[in-house]
Order: C-alpha cells, then structure tokens, then sequence
C-alpha cells in the first residue's frame, strides 16, 4: 500500500510539470481491456505527443486501488499488466487514465463489465481539453478573517530582512533611473564554453557600454558580434570570475593555443546584470515589463537562479524565455530548468531538464508584461496576465532566488541541430561556425543561405544580421510577497 501511496505522489508531480498551451488537438481514445492470463491488461494506442501514462483501476468500486506509472509505449500503446488480479464474472472495472502530451494533460473514465467471458466497455467521462493540474493560490485567513501572514522571505545584502510581508506587499523595485544601477551586479567574464565546458551560452558577458545602457528609464542590453577571430588576445580588468569557475583564468582571458580544438574567443559581446548578493528572495510574484531581443540564435537571461548555485545541477526559474526560433513561431516559454552536468576529464557537459511551459499564439512585438508566480506548492508562468503553464513545487524551489537579466546567443543547449544552423551542438569548435556565420562572406549574404570563403576554400552556412531588435529593453521589475 505504500509503495501505491508512493507511486501516486509521484505521478501527481509528474503530470504537475507540464504547462498548458492554448491549442487542442489531442484527445485520448476509448480504454481497452482484455484478459490475460489469471489477469488483464489495460491500453490506450500510442500517439507521437504522448511522454507518460498514468492508470488508476478501481475494481467493483472497493479498495485498494490499482495504480501503475508508464514511461515508455510498448507495441505501440501505452499498457499496464495486471497480471496477478484474476477477474470473476459480472466484475465491474472503473479505469481513469491521465496522459501527459505535448499539448497539455488530459483526462479520460471507461468502465468495463465482464459478462460470460466477454468485456463491455463504456465511456463515462472523456475531455477533449487539457485539464489545469493548478489553481491560482488565493490569500489564506485566519479564523477572525485577517489575511494571513505571506510565507515571503527577502534577504538583502545575504541576510534576512526580518520583515514580515503580507501577500501583496512589494518588496522590490527597480525602475531604471539611475545608470548606477545600485542593486545590481554588472557581469564581467567570458562563458565557460571558452573552455569547452558546454554549460553556456557563446557569449563574453562585458561590463562597458557598448553593451548596456540605461536611459529614459529604460534598460537596454544590445549583443554584438564580436571582432575578435581565433588569434586575438583578450584579456578582461576587473574580470568577475562566475561561481564555479572562480580559479578558472579561461573566463577572463583569452590567448591561442593551438593545441585547444575548442580555441575560439567568444563570438558575441554582451552584458548581464543581477542582484546576487544584493536582493534575494524565497517565494513571491516577480513582474518585468520587457521586449525579448530578435536575432538569429539570440534568447533572453530572465530568470530566477539560486544564491547558493551547485556547480553540477543548476537550477533556474525562467520567468520568460523565447529563442528567435520561438518568436518566429509565436511561442513564449517559462518554467523551471535544470542543467545537469556530466563529468567529461576536466570539463562539464550538460544536459538541459527542462519543466517550461509554452504559449503557441504569442506575438513578441513590443512591450510585454512577464510574471512568475512561486510559492511553496506552485510555480505559475503568465504572459500579458494570462496564464499559460504551472509547476507543482514539491519542496525542490525552496531556497533564496535572485534576479538575471541579460542576452544569450547560441551555445550547445537552446537550439535543436537544423539545415540552416550554422553549427552543431557538442562540436568543440562551434564557436568558430557561429562567428563565421556573421562575417566574411556571410557579411552580405542573404538569410539563412550559403558562400564561399575564399581565403579558407570553405562553403559557410549564414546567418541574418542583427538589427535594432536585438537589443532586449527593460522597463521596470518588480517583486511582491505571496
């Protein structure tokens, strides 16, 4: 029984970590059930959408429960065995089935009867729709109708605050009016990919500029495709090493060595800017009123990232994230995301977990209004105030979060391999396909076609130039309790 209990609590997760997208298509067929042996089986057929099957079997309306968790299809369906329950004539077998599927969670109930040997299946309830497994969490009262205390925790400056927070209550703001940017940290490294630890993006993340302004009450990070080529020198003051890497020289220099395969300077200058160390906080609702930058291969830094990040499982709460890939398919995603590391001799390789949520009739011009909503059991992602996924939090986000804001371009994790992608992911010299793809003959080359270089007898696949929205605009972010 436990083992059930157990296996249900999982399950639940589980179909908890899928967002809720606005187009339906899908709809789970009828049950079937046959007899096996001194048991039965239960299937639904396979569909390209599905990732997981949930079975709860309820036999002559008595307890316990038959509860069964599947992953993979076999045979092309989705089956459970119950091979050991032998069913007697005129047994009554109640079956919920809920599907995870790319588009969302959905719900089914047939009944079966057997009757002289044979089986008849009847639908009580089926969902064209996907199911929302959350619900937006209203503020609690106490018994005399005053609204409880928020679970909120804000630490500034690495300690608490002390503060006790109703839900609501704001707990941080930044407007944008200063170009001192007081509650921030200006980054100012190389990626980690410059050593070939496939963590990053192809970025050197730069604290001048060229790179950020702030202005109008407006935050603006613009990326730039780099000059520098593989025999360049580069060499960062003031260079802030990123957590992880602090006795690693790599994230702020850059010299040739032509033993490296993976020897190439980062192809894109950027900036990124957090409030790690400064603003902190365990639960609450952030708000950022942005545009999200346009460019071939470019994506947004909006996200939430632990104080205390391990180096080989680092977690993010991506507030809003949208690769060109997704603009130009009206997608807005969020959620959470793991990268977990895979020890390779000296260097990390990562795999991406990632719980996002998606949007699909999204259009990204413009100012738009991002939110997360965290708290102890949920985690909501809205865009323009609608609501688009949600994430059961079973105490795995539960730690002090700051902010990151900044653009990323390329790396080996963001974008699937395709024809018109100049490189491909694991390659040690993909930042040089990236660059290429941006200069030389590709300066003036049309989207997404090929040249030749002449100096390197060499066919290269290019990418658009970058324009004016590239640059990812920022007007204000603000933190409530919850």
């Amino acid at each position: 029984m436990k083992m059930r209990l157990w296996l249900w609590c999982i399950s639940f997760v589980f179909l908890c970590c899928c967002g809720i997208q606005n187009g339906f298509a899908y709809k789970i067929p009828p049950v079937e059930m046959e007899l096996k042996g001194e048991g039965f089986i239960v299937s639904i057929p396979h569909d390209d959408g599905i990732t997981m099957a949930i079975y709860n079997i309820e036999i002559n309306e008595q307890c316990p429960l038959l509860l069964d968790l599947i992953t993979k299809p076999m045979n092309n369906r989705w089956t459970t065995k119950q091979v050991a329950r032998k069913l007697q004539d005129k047994t009554k077998v109640k079956i919920n089935v809920l599907i995870m599927h790319k588009e969302g969670i959905y719900s089914r109930t047939d009944s079966a009867k057997l009757l002289d040997g044979n089986i008849i299946h009847e639908t009580i309830k089926e969902a064209d729709k996907p199911i929302d497994p959350c619900t937006a969490a209203k503020p609690q009262l106490n018994s005399d109708g005053v609204i409880k205390n928020s679970e909120t925790e804000v630490f500034i400056n690495q300690k608490p605050s002390g503060r006790i927070f109703k839900p609501n209550d704001l707990i941080f703001e930044e407007l944008f009016k200063s170009p001192e940017l007081s509650n921030w940290n200006r980054g100012n490294y190389l990626h980690s990919n410059a050593i070939g630890d496939r963590s990053e993006d192809f970025t050197a993340v730069i604290d001048d500029n060229s790179c950020m302004t702030v202005g109008g009450e407006t935050l603006l990070i613009t990326p730039i495709i780099s000059k520098a080529k593989n025999k360049a020198t580069i060499k960062l003051n003031n260079c802030k090493q990123p957590v992880c890497y602090e006795n690693n020289t790599f994230t702020c220099e850059y010299a040739y060595h032509a033993s490296r395969t993976y020897a190439y300077p980062p192809p894109v200058n950027t900036a990124r800017i957090d409030t790690n160390g400064k603003f902190s906080f365990t639960y609450g609702r952030i708000e950022i009123y942005a545009t999200l930058p346009y460019g071939d291969w470019l994506f947004p830094y909006m996200m939430l990232v632990p104080d205390k990040l391990r180096c080989e499982t680092r977690k993010q709460l991506r507030i809003a994230f949208a690769t060109s890939v997704d603009i130009e398919s009206n997608r807005i995603r969020g959620g959470p995301v793991i990268l977990n590391g895979r020890p390779n001799v000296d260097k990390l390789y990562f795999v991406r977990t990632n719980h996002m949520a998606t949007r699909t009739d999204f259009s990204a011009n413009g100012y738009h209004n991002f939110t997360l909503v965290w708290t102890p059991t949920e985690i909501h992602m809205y865009a323009d105030n609608m609501k688009y996924g949600c994430y059961i939090n079973n105490g795995e986000y539960a730690e002090p979060y700051h902010i990151v804001l900044g653009v990323g371009a390329g790396g080996h994790l963001e974008f699937d391999d395709l024809k018109t992608k100049p490189w491909k992911n694991t390659l040690d010299n993909a930042f040089a396909f990236f660059h290429r793809s941006f200069t030389g003959c590709c300066e003036n080359a049309k989207a997404h076609t090929k040249c030749y270089e002449p100096r390197q007898k060499k066919i290269r696949t290019c990418s658009r130039e970058w324009g004016a929205l590239a640059a990812m605009a920022v007007k204000h972010v603000r933190v409530y309790a919850v």
